[in-house]
């Protein structure tokens, strides 16, 4: 049996629909989707062993910011970025994303934004 994939889902309903009467602009959406998931699945083999590396280290460094966040009172970006000796620019989208997925919560105090757990 066939994994079900995006692209093999896609495939399948292109397959059932194209002989379906008024069906021609979803099966052209449906196509549209396909090339979209075939692009992906291509940039993501192209990814060479540096991209996946930075990629790695990328996602150690959020954990520890998650963790330093977690661990604390409130802290601000820049507190972050002491902490790790790297600039507030670098922490920013850090904080920013995991805020975003619900994993601290951004206050602002006093000006300035505030991360907690």
């Amino acid at each position: 049996m066939t994994k079900m994939t995006k692209k093999v889902a896609l495939e399948r309903a292109i397959a059932r629909l194209r002989d379906v009467a008024g069906e021609v602009e979803t099966v052209e959406k449906l196509e549209a989707m396909l090339a979209q998931v075939e692009k992906e699945a291509s940039r993501e083999r192209k990814a060479g062993p540096k991209a996946l590396a930075k990629q790695a280290e990328q996602e150690a460094f959020e954990a520890k910011v998650r963790e330093f966040v977690t661990a604390g009172e409130g802290v601000t970006a820049k507190e972050v970025a002491a902490e790790f000796g790297v600039t507030p620019q670098k922490v920013s989208p850090v904080l920013t994303k995991l805020a975003k997925a619900g994993e601290v919560k951004r206050e602002v105090v006093k000006g300035k934004a505030v991360f907690t757990a």
